[in-house]
């Protein structure tokens, strides 16, 4: 049987910024959302590289999330 990684991962990342939503009680940044949205002028895809922007958010919330570590 084969896994899907890149499913599980997608999953995961998903997980972490709904989390990071629900902990804060702020929406994702428009700005972030519009590029998933669009990419630039398409959406986005294997392809597309974010900008700063919306690399920044993501890594901090897999990386440096707000919430407390429950350990």
């Amino acid at each position: 049987m084969t896994k899907d990684y890149e499913g599980l991962m997608g999953d995961w990342v998903t997980a972490r910024c709904r989390k990071r939503v629900k902990e804060t009680g702020k929406p994702m940044p428009p700005d972030v959302a519009n590029w998933l949205d669009t990419g630039g002028n398409s959406p986005a895809d294997e392809n597309t590289e974010p900008p700063p922007r919306v690399l920044g958010w993501l890594i901090k919330t897999i990386d440096e999330p707000i919430w407390a570590v429950v350990e």
